[in-house]
């Protein structure tokens, strides 16, 4: 989205960078993150991201600042993770709040950009979390690969010969 989103997320990449060796708790992290942002970045901009942290027990920790929330496709069966937040880069003494929640064998969890869901069709009319939602629901999936390429055959399917106006960013982890 050009060269003053490009200059925002180097700066938050720089600023992650620094802050994850000092192995803070995740809502310490962003709230951290948040006030360097502010310091080093002008008033009007903001960014919102989901930071997670991943153990090899299937024990996932998240913080939402400001995105769309993961969906977590356990049994087959969907459900968002409840966890809103501010973006990071608004206000100073933002508070950030993680959600912990387990994964057993063949859950996912899946992250995606608002394009995903803005995607519009030839009539205009957006693909929308319930769209999403909708494609995964009651369905396995055997890897993040299968899980990410059914998503975006429905999203392909859904668009036809539309035009696309932003990236379609997905991240699917799976417990195996």
């Amino acid at each position: 989205k050009g060269m003053a989103a490009s200059l925002l997320m180097s700066n938050l990449h720089a600023i992650f960078h620094s802050l994850i060796p000092l192995d803070l708790e995740l809502s310490e992290l962003m709230m951290r993150a948040n006030r360097l942002l502010l310091k080093s970045s002008l008033d009007n901009q903001f960014a919102t991201l989901v930071v997670g942290k991943a153990d090899a027990d299937g024990n996932i920790e998240t913080v939402n600042a400001g995105h769309l929330p993961p969906l977590l496709i356990k049994g087959g069966v969907k459900g968002e993770l409840d966890l809103a937040g501010l973006p990071l880069g608004m206000f100073c003494e933002a508070e950030f709040a993680s959600q912990k929640v387990k994964l057993d064998g063949g859950d996912s969890l899946l992250l995606f950009t608002d394009g995903v869901t803005e995607v519009v069709n030839g009539d205009g009319i957006e693909f929308g979390t319930a769209h999403l939602s909708k494609a995964i629901n009651g369905h396995s999936y055997a890897s993040p690969r299968e899980l990410i390429e059914r998503c975006a055959g429905e999203i392909a399917k859904y668009r036809g010969a539309a035009d696309r106006h932003d990236d379609l960013t997905m991240l699917a982890v799976s417990f195996v």
